[in-house]
């Protein structure tokens, strides 16, 4: 029975995972937990999947204390790899360094410090001779060591990591990590002088290596701005209903706890998703390619951070992509696999970018902004008093004149109020919405072209990419094999059947449990060959091998197969199920990829 509904269960994850409706079945599942803040959930949690990519984002989350921040950032990458995660505090480099750091020789291999020589003990040895002997080797073991540990460095491997800033880091940590935040530098050295044991200061060569998704939740520091500036901006939801429906579910939790224990099927069928993608990820061998060589024609460019931001929406585009593994198509070049993104992966990254656009462009708190919509816009003059009104007769949460003020300057710094001295009294100033046909088209830039118009000028301008990449080039997809009913694998794509699915999406298909022991070990295909997995119900007790395995056999790396032990190789499995699965799938359909 517990194999029968870890089968369906599998089977159940691989159709979803095959879906084009993966970010609502995340946000389906998530509300058991988080109410509302759907932009500040899909922001953290393509940020996190971004550190799959090779080129991950920086998320800020803008905002007052007790909004959500923390919560909603928590709770939405939960769903990750644990070991992938970091949460900081307001930590100095040098705790970073501590924590996270690995000390390496010259060659790269891990030194422990705990071996380091001890010196022996005279009372310890039966004769003078012994003890002269062991002490010589101890000299001549201090000097290997000391050789060693001169040439050493600590190692602070941040590739596939999402750092998750719950304070603002220290300025001279910010400064330390800068380069990689920014991605100039793969590999970064650093030096600070520290304490050792014996409280002496010494010099610590470090490296800092990789790019890692990076979310802070405060930016309560003027430093922190010139990198703030060059990331995406997400403010939580600040409204009564948000309030309503997270104490109507803290409620919930209250009265029925037992309903809220343990995890649901949803997180589950996310959770593995993402460690297929951090496993087919973690060697660099997939990548994302945008066939729209003409997508940049339909960005806004109307202000120079829009060359910036267009950066910003590929990397969201590639996530997107990169989300949708199991149903896009892909190149095989070189050994490394490129999924091509297909029009809906340009829809719902414009999707989800169009909820953050202006908060990321600016750098500005959603509150702000909304004030401006709401109230500064809708007349061509105001006075602080006159404003202070507006707002409070708007808003539950009454706001002094100061505050306003603040949220005045703040408009007045990204260009959407001009302060100025009033013409009968210079003692006070008036603010005056800047109301331009620049200014309505940035706010305005977020709005596309019709769903038809836009899937013409993405068909336009894949073709003119398959124009030039369409030679000499063999296309791939996880498709059934009309020839062979009840088969399917990897196969070659003629041009009709790549065009259809870039252009029109993926139609799920039947999906099969040898499928899933194929997704889930996926083949390395041939420009020349077609790989087939004959679908049939393997998962039975009658198993040709012997899956009795003993304590002793399951290891650290997981239970080995029997069947590649005896030709030589090494497969570890996490459990019964997916062990039968790839013995159903490899050994004995004879399908297995030596």
């Amino acid at each position: 029975m517990v194999a029968k509904q870890n089968e369906d269960f599998v089977l159940d994850a691989i159709r979803i995972w095959r879906s084009e409706n993966l970010i609502s079945f995340f946000l389906d599942d998530i509300q058991h937990k988080v109410k509302r803040d759907r932009a500040t959930k899909v922001s953290v949690y393509v940020a996190g999947l971004s550190a799959f990519t090779g080129s991950p984002i920086n998320l800020f989350l803008r905002g007052e204390s007790s909004i959500g921040k923390t919560y909603n950032t928590m709770q939405a990458l939960a769903y990750f790899p644990q070991d992938m995660v970091i949460y900081l505090g307001g930590m100095s480099q040098k705790s970073l360094i501590h924590e996270h750091g690995i000390l390496l020789n010259k060659n790269g291999e891990e030194i422990d410090i705990d071996n380091r020589p001890v010196k022996p003990k005279k009372r310890d040895y039966d004769s003078e001779e012994s003890f002269n002997e062991a002490l010589a080797q101890y000299q001549e073991n201090v000097k290997l060591f000391r050789e060693e540990m001169q040439d050493s460095y600590t190692l602070v491997d941040v590739t596939d990591r999402i750092l998750v800033f719950l304070e603002t880091p220290s300025y001279e940590t910010l400064h330390m990590l800068k380069p990689i935040l920014s991605h100039d530098k793969l590999e970064i050295p650093y030096k600070f002088v520290d304490k050792t044991g014996k409280g002496s200061m010494k010099t610590m060569n470090v490296r800092i290596r990789g790019w890692p998704a990076a979310i802070f939740l405060t930016v309560d520091r003027k430093y922190m701005e010139e990198i703030a500036t060059r990331s995406f901006s997400v403010t939580p939801e600040d409204s009564d209903l948000k309030r309503i429906e997270a104490n109507m579910l803290t409620n919930q939790q209250l009265s029925y706890p037992w309903e809220f224990e343990g995890e649901t099927k949803g997180f589950k069928v996310i959770q593995q998703l993402l460690e297929r993608l951090k496993e087919f990820t973690e060697n660099g061998k997939v990548k994302v390619v945008i066939p729209f060589p003409d997508l940049h024609n339909l960005f806004p460019h109307e202000i120079n951070r829009d060359m910036r931001d267009f950066q910003h929406f590929g990397q969201f585009l590639a996530t997107i992509t990169l989300l949708h593994y199991f149903q896009r198509p892909y190149i095989i070049h070189h050994d490394t696999r490129y999924l091509i993104a297909v029009a809906e992966d340009v829809r719902q990254a414009y999707d989800i970018y169009q909820e953050l656009l202006e908060t990321t462009r600016t750098g500005t708190d959603k509150r702000i902004l909304d004030f401006y919509h709401i109230i500064v816009k809708t007349k061509d003059l105001w006075y602080l008093k006159n404003l202070t009104e507006a707002y409070n007769s708007k808003y539950r949460k009454k706001l002094s004149e100061a505050s306003i003020r603040n949220m005045l300057t703040r408009l007045d710094q990204i260009g959407y109020v001009n302060i100025r001295k009033d013409d009968t009294d210079i003692r006070t100033n008036v603010f005056i919405p800047l109301k331009t046909e620049d200014r309505e088209k940035l706010n305005n830039v977020s709005k596309l072209d019709s769903k038809a118009s836009l899937e013409a000028k993405l068909e336009n301008s894949f073709k003119t990419w398959l124009t030039r990449c369409s030679k000499n080039t063999v296309f791939f997809s996880y498709k059934n094999n009309p020839a062979k009913p009840g088969t399917w694998g990897e196969s070659e794509l003629t041009i009709e059947e790549l065009s259809g699915l870039v252009m029109n999406g993926h139609k799920q298909e039947n999906i099969s449990v040898k499928t899933t022991a194929f997704l889930e070990y996926p083949v390395k295909a041939e420009a020349t060959q077609k790989t087939e997995i004959q679908a049939e119900d393997t998962l039975k007790s009658d198993s040709k091998a012997n899956l009795n395995i003993s304590t002793e056999q399951q290891t650290n790396l997981g239970i080995p197969c029997p069947h590649c032990q005896g030709l030589g190789k090494k497969a570890f499995f996490a459990n019964d199920v997916d062990l039968r699965i790839h013995i159903s799938a490899y050994h004995e359909t004879q399908e297995y990829v030596r």
